[in-house]
């Protein structure tokens, strides 16, 4: 027999043991479960008696009172029933098929080969498959083409690399693995411990003669680490590679033993107490001669433990970082305090620049630089923090102040409406303020030039206080005022107002209303009344605060504005009309 009929005999061994695995697993779990059937069993079969025999006293007392149309119920139930016992088949194979293909979709993940196989016995056992070729494969072809298909996943595997074949053998294992039972986590980590250690095993017996010269090599030239670390994989199954890493551990032991013995007395008296009891304490156990040195140094470890958490309680978070960083492995309670020293002192950094942000944005709106401290809050990484958020709400409200008292009104306006803040209480009030004194120099500005307009100048009178009460509607001094002019002027009209009618403009009609009345208020003001409301015609009768005629005014389709959109209806004639009335001549 060749060498190759050996490999191959040794592989399909290892497929088989696989396999058989896989069976116990199964065969385990079955009989856990039918070790748990005869309470199960006996339950169920009180809980069946008691409801048969409910079953058995409703249907023998329905009899007795049931109509005849009842047993065509009964003959149709019956064969409802027997369509359900019929499908059962159907439904199983469709259980079958869709797990064939779940488990086949899963493996293609990992092992292409298995999974497509998988996948291709569930085409076959399908129930569409039975019908295309017109029910000829029966429950037994059914179970061949399973059994045909597992066959080719297991000779599949013959073509897989060793560690495929090791993670199919790891899925078997864990196919019914219990976390709560410590005994399976048991079994599994020792299956991969093994099977790791046959593969090192395997590894090294292909190239024993060439490892074994090397770790050889690595104990004569004294290089002890690494023979122990090159050799450790090995020792379970080489007894003179475990004999150099027992006798390589041995050496450096003793060296560091003889290492100790001379360094950490010179080491405590230079009081480097921390760096001896780090050398010290592996060894003292198994040299009386530490003993001593490790105590003292523990007990001076102990005061810097004691030294390092007062420093910490008093804040020196840089001193104790600066000091004891270099002392972390060897102490936890020093690597404790030094983390809490960092985190403290990365705090008290941020606290400082935080108030440094803080310092630099209040020395800004001290020197009224207000844009610079908005502008400085704006790019700075705390603009979210409350506290800077109140000093942009101070520069802003400064800012806009200082505006209102330069009698800068406008751009006060302007810089509080464009401002961050523009929706707050204080800056909303600021901003009403500010067109409140803008409103008051415009007034001041108009009764300055009323002061020089005659009262007879009607015209002049009638265009500053409609200026007056646009900028004051509630203001009856002003509103009195223009109507009065207004009176007067219409006192002095040439020609009683005139009715116009849609028909005797025809096409020509501009409004959307069928009629109003048409009037010329000297010198030259058209107004139009519709419905007790007065609308400005031309643009003179507009600056006098009459009604805009957009409102009844109709768009003409056949006319474009530059845009290429229909534009508003010449109202030409209806001007021309009105402008009659005041010059009848």
């Amino acid at each position: 027999m060749s060498i190759l009929n050996k490999d191959k005999i040794n592989e399909y061994r290892d497929i088989s043991i696989n396999i058989l695995k896989w069976l116990y697993l199964y065969l385990h779990k079955t009989l856990n479960i039918i070790e748990n059937i005869p309470p199960i069993i006996g339950k169920s079969i009180i809980l069946m008696l008691t409801l048969s025999i409910f079953a058995l006293q409703f249907f023998f007392r329905s009899l007795l009172v049931a109509p005849k149309y009842l047993w065509l119920g009964l003959i149709y139930s019956k064969k409802v029933l027997i369509v359900v016992i019929n499908s059962i088949p159907r439904i199983t194979n469709w259980l079958i098929t869709i797990g064939f293909a779940v488990i086949g979709l899963m493996l293609t993940v990992s092992f292409l080969k298995i999974g497509l196989i998988f996948i291709m016995i569930a085409v076959f056992i399908s129930p569409y498959m039975n019908d295309f070729f017109g029910k000829a494969i029966t429950a037994s072809n059914k179970v061949v083409i399973i059994l045909l298909g597992l066959t080719g996943s297991i000779i599949s595997l013959n073509y897989e690399s060793d560690e495929t074949r090791f993670l199919v053998g790891f899925l078997i294992e864990t196919t019914w693995l219990d976390e709560d039972k410590k005994e399976d986590l048991k079994k599994l980590k020792e299956y991969i411990a093994i099977d790791k250690q046959r593969q090192v095993e395997q590894a090294y017996l292909a190239r024993r003669e060439q490892q074994l010269i090397e770790i050889k090599t690595l104990y004569n030239n004294g290089f002890y680490q690494e023979t122990i670390f090159v050799g450790t994989p090995y020792i379970t199954f080489e007894p003179e590679i475990r004999k150099l890493v027992d006798k390589s551990r041995q050496i450096q032991k003793t060296q560091q033993i003889e290492t100790a013995l001379e360094e950490v007395p010179q080491l405590m008296r230079v009081g480097q107490y921390q760096e001896a009891y780090q050398l010290a304490k592996p060894l003292y156990v198994d040299v009386p001669e530490l003993q001593n040195y490790v105590a003292t140094a523990k007990e001076k470890l102990d005061k810097d433990v004691d030294k390092l958490s007062s420093w910490y309680q008093r804040g020196k978070y840089k001193q104790i970082v600066d000091k004891a960083s270099a002392y972390t492995e060897i102490d936890c309670r020093i690597r404790k305090i030094v983390n809490k020293a960092k985190k403290s002192e990365d705090s008290k950094a941020e606290r400082k620049r935080f108030r440094k942000a803080l310092k630099t944005a209040d020395n800004f709106i001290k020197k009224r630089k207000y844009q610079d401290a908005i502008d400085f809050i704006l790019n700075s990484e705390y603009v979210k923090h409350p506290r800077m958020q109140k000093r942009i709400q101070r520069a802003i409200t400064k800012n806009m102040e200082s505006l209102i008292k330069r009698r800068k009104y406008i751009e006060a306006i302007q810089f509080g409406s464009q401002s961050v803040l523009a929706d707050d209480k204080k800056v909303v009030k600021l901003i009403k303020k500010a067109k409140y004194k803008q409103k008051k120099v415009e007034e001041k500005k108009i009764l300055a030039r009323l002061r020089n307009i005659p009262d007879d100048y009607l015209e002049a009178n009638i265009r500053e206080y409609s200026h007056l009460v646009n900028l004051f509607p509630n203001n009856r001094k002003y509103k009195n005022k223009l109507d009065n002019y207004k009176r007067r002027l219409v006192a002095m009209r040439k020609q009683p107002p005139k009715l116009i009618t849609k028909d005797m403009f025809g096409d020509q009609w501009p409004f959307t209303v069928s009629e109003g009345e048409l009037e010329c208020l000297p010198p030259a003001l058209v107004t139009f009344k519709v419905n007790g409301i007065i609308y400005a015609v031309n643009s003179l009768a507009s600056s006098r605060g009459y009604q805009s005629i957009n409102r009844i005014w109709k768009t003409d389709p056949n006319r474009l504005n530059e845009a290429g959109f229909p534009a508003k209806a010449d109202i030409s004639p209806i001007v021309h009309t009105g402008l009659a009335l005041c010059n009848p001549n």
